[in-house]
């Protein structure tokens, strides 16, 4: 039976000579906050236990997950889809390869020109605000780990405000607040709030566009309702929606306006 330390050489042969295939294969073997297997079968004719059998310890297991990282890291440099596959991963990656895994990221972020760093940005944000949201767990990072991801957040966070805040507009129940509780009133203001800025840089064809790219449009729609917008904005913006057949928005639109100026 293959020890630790020949599964790992295999391993980098793969890498070395079928990338493509060793990055699937790492990805399974990548360490989880769970996992399942069963144990192997042992032979009925033969002594299953060789006299040379590699005895499972922490240590063992530890060298082995760090081992398959780091060779994870060395295929998603550069990647920023595989690169947003390792984020997820980062609270069960060893100090070691958790650092490396983090400089890939920045060095990434440092390269990449800024409309292509914002999936990775964006992958990167959400999980330090998981871990930050949930940091009593057991499972969450802590600490100086979790403040290394927020630096990277903040230091690389767009100034575009749609690139910025269009996660409000992503998920069904941002997390907004500190409180355990989901916060609906919370999301509406931060929501109302993203969509002023929005239209404070980019005008109308800003709403329109994160309404386009949002994955909740109607989520967008909703917001306008707590938007004072002034009469000619919402004529032209209602113009615009009416124009590409975009009910949702010519309905939201037309539900302010009656609010607000009938």
């Amino acid at each position: 039976r293959a020890n630790s330390r020949q599964r790992t050489a295999v391993l980098g042969h793969i890498v070395k000579h079928v990338p493509v295939i060793a990055w699937e294969l790492l990805v399974k073997l990548l360490p989880k906050n769970y996992d399942a297997g069963s144990v192997t079968t042992k032979p009925k004719i033969r002594e299953g236990d060789a006299p040379n059998l590699e005895v499972l310890t922490y240590s063992v297991v530890w060298e082995n997950q760090s081992a398959i990282v780091k060779m994870a890291v060395q295929l998603a440099e550069g990647n920023p889809e595989r690169l947003v596959t390792l984020i997820p991963c980062l609270s069960q990656f060893r100090p070691e390869p958790y650092q490396l895994s983090l400089g890939a990221i920045k060095d990434y972020l440092e390269s990449a020109a800024i409309d292509d760093r914002i999936p990775v940005w964006e992958a990167l944000r959400k999980e330090a605000r998981r871990h930050r949201k949930f940091s009593q767990t057991d499972w969450a990072i802590k600490d100086d780990a979790l403040a290394s991801i927020e630096a990277i957040v903040e230091e690389f966070k767009p100034s575009n405000p749609m690139q910025l805040t269009r996660w409000l507009f992503d998920e069904w129940m941002p997390w907004v607040s500190e409180v355990d509780e989901v916060d609906l009133v919370g999301i509406e203001k931060a929501r109302a709030a993203s969509l002023k800025a929005v239209y404070a840089k980019d005008g109308v064809q800003g709403v329109m566009n994160l309404y386009k790219v949002a994955k909740l449009p109607n989520s967008v729609a909703g917001a306008l309702q707590n938007v004072e917008l002034p009469m000619h904005v919402l004529e032209e913006l209602f113009s615009m929606a009416l124009e590409d057949g975009i009910v949702g928005l010519v309905a939201a639109i037309s539900s302010n306006g009656l609010r607000r100026f009938d």
